[in-house]
């Protein structure tokens, strides 16, 4: 049976003749012979020019002359010297002399192992070793050295058609035209240009703009991430084209979850990221034509990036909360809490108020250390009235409102006097005793004042009447005198006394007036509270001695 393999058909069909007794064995050998002759000639023509070969005493040196002359290896190989050929040119050769001389290819040694074999059949097994584990020679699963099976990666099948083009040449893999081996040797062309760049950097950006060869890399194992999410789909075309299974992929088989992940919310969210992504990074990557060289103008330009493109913003975002193991819920607030802190800040209070009104996303950032302050020094009261006053024009009614409820919550008031604190200093003149008096009127108000703003308690205040003549338009001489009274605490019975005390004229001693005058001593005599109401004021030291003052009716007498 291994006979037969390896002879063609017509020899055999000769040796079963002389098995058979329809020939001698001498007939057969003329037959060889006869066969043999027209390659004879041409090795007596060739061997002449083969001299320097002949010379050649080293391994390396003779290979070497092999490549550099493809002619006379093909020559030596149609004489049977050789039984392999080193170069694509040298095969061509063999196969432009065979059909020259019109050669029978039977006689030529090695012939059909390099030229006779089916590629496309032989790599077709290959092909659908892919995802299996192969059998050791006793028919047991491979293990690696680790431990772990080893299975048929699209790497091993590289492998075998690298050996099948060494051997045969590439012209007749391709002409065979098994698709997928096909599909390596094109793929391995686009890697020229990738190999012949010389920095990460512009290996990075290659990549990035030729997602059609990074696919290609992925597939055959020459990179194992993507830089470019549109090289995952061609890669899934191709395992859809070719049916190849992703546990034949070394980078999925290393790590399925890189499978997986093809299939996710990331990578769809990726994908619609990616062109900005890679502007953004283009700024500040040398090589790139859209390197920006300037720090400020590159800060500049990339901040200008984002404000125009909020919803890519809003992605990013939703990515980095996938990969920190957000909820649904918590990846669309953490999108939402971008747009808060691009407008306003990180730090502002915007973006605390967004924080505590959002506790599962808070309790989540701080959880994955996205977030480190918990809030545990500030004050909502005062953040959320920061973010309604900002809304609001300084010179506005209800901005100072709002600014004293700050101001309150600042200093530490109670919720209970925070309307009395604004009251006090936005209602409340700051002339007159209208301050004063609530103070009075409302003690433990007062005394949040007094340990929280240094104001003293006062213990008496004057009549409302007072504060009502203080905002009187036309106040007169009259209001002045009663106004005095009031800040004086005479009791409200003896106000009007008071008004005529220091505003009737009759009573007064006219200016100019020479000799006694009692009138003054008169009125006071016959309003004796109120003259004691001038001592117990303060207004007099003591009450006035009347023992010389005559009565109304004696002083007539006079």
């Amino acid at each position: 049976a291994e006979f037969r393999r390896s002879v063609v058909p017509s020899l055999v069909n000769q040796i079963e003749h002389v098995a058979n007794g329809d020939r001698d064995w001498q007939t057969l050998l003329f037959y060889l012979e006869g066969r043999d002759y027209p390659i004879q000639q041409l090795k007596e023509k060739w061997e002449k020019g083969w001299r320097d070969y002949e010379a050649l005493e080293i391994d390396k040196e003779r290979d070497k002359y092999r490549e550099d002359n493809f002619k006379i290896e093909a020559q030596m190989f149609i004489s049977g010297r050789f039984t392999t050929l080193s170069t694509e040119e040298a095969r061509k050769e063999v196969l432009r002399i065979i059909e020259k001389e019109n050669l029978n290819t039977e006689l030529i040694k090695g012939y059909e192992k390099l030229f006779g074999v089916d590629t496309d059949k032989e790599l077709a097994t290959s092909r659908r070793q892919l995802g299996k584990v192969e059998l050791d020679e006793e028919g047991n699963q491979k293990l690696k050295e680790n431990g772990e099976l080893d299975y048929f990666t699209t790497s091993n099948f590289a492998t075998e058609v690298n050996k099948t083009v060494k051997l045969v040449g590439r012209e007749k893999v391709e002409k065979d035209g098994n698709p997928l081996a096909i599909e390596y040797l094109r793929a391995k062309d686009s890697f020229v240009q990738y190999d012949s760049l010389t920095t990460d950097e512009l290996r990075v950006l290659f990549r990035q703009q030729f997602p059609d060869v990074e696919a290609s890399m992925y597939l055959w194992d020459r990179v194992s991430t993507f830089k470019n999410p549109k090289s995952a789909e061609i890669l899934l075309g191709l395992m859809d084209k070719y049916n190849i299974p992703p546990e034949s992929i070394p980078a999925f088989l290393d790590n399925p979850e890189k499978y997986d992940a093809l299939f996710t919310q990331k990578f769809e969210l990726e994908k619609k990221t990616f062109e900005l992504d890679i502007l953004y990074e283009n700024y500040g990557l040398e090589g790139s034509p859209l390197y920006i060289p300037e720090e400020d103008f590159r800060k500049e330009a990339r901040e200008k990036l984002k404000g125009e493109n909020p919803e890519w913003m809003a992605d990013t975002r939703r990515i980095e909360a996938i990969d920190h193991d957000a909820s649904a819920e918590v990846i669309e607030a953490w999108a939402e809490r971008g747009k808060t802190i691009d407008e306003f800040g990180a730090g502002s209070s915007e973006a605390k108020v967004w924080l505590v009104d959002n506790k599962d996303a808070w309790d989540w950032a701080l959880g994955r250390k996205l977030l480190t302050d918990d809030g545990s020094g500030w004050n909502e009261n005062v953040l959320r009235l920061d973010v309604e006053m900002a809304k609001l024009g300084e010179d506005s009614t209800q901005w100072q409102t709002l600014n004293y409820k700050k101001e309150a919550y600042t200093k530490g008031f109670s919720e209970g006097h925070i309307n009395s604190y604004v009251k006090y200093y936005q209602e409340l003149e700051a002339a007159g005793y209208r301050r004063e008096r609530m103070l009075v009127e409302d003690p433990a108000f007062a005394r949040e004042m007094q340990d929280l703003k240094g104001i003293e308690i006062p213990t008496q205040v004057p009549s409302e009447q007072y504060d009502i003549l203080l905002e009187k338009a036309d106040r007169t001489p009259e209001d002045e005198r009663r106004m005095d009274a009031y800040k004086l605490f005479f009791p409200e019975e003896l106000i009007d006394t008071y008004v005529d005390w220091y505003g009737d004229k009759d009573i007064k001693r006219p200016e100019g007036h020479e000799g006694d005058w009692y009138e003054d001593d008169w009125y006071l005599q016959e309003h004796p509270e109120f003259h004691q109401a001038l001592v117990d004021s303060g207004q007099w030291t003591k009450l006035r001695d009347f023992k010389k003052v005559p009565t109304r009716e004696v002083y007539e007498l006079y």
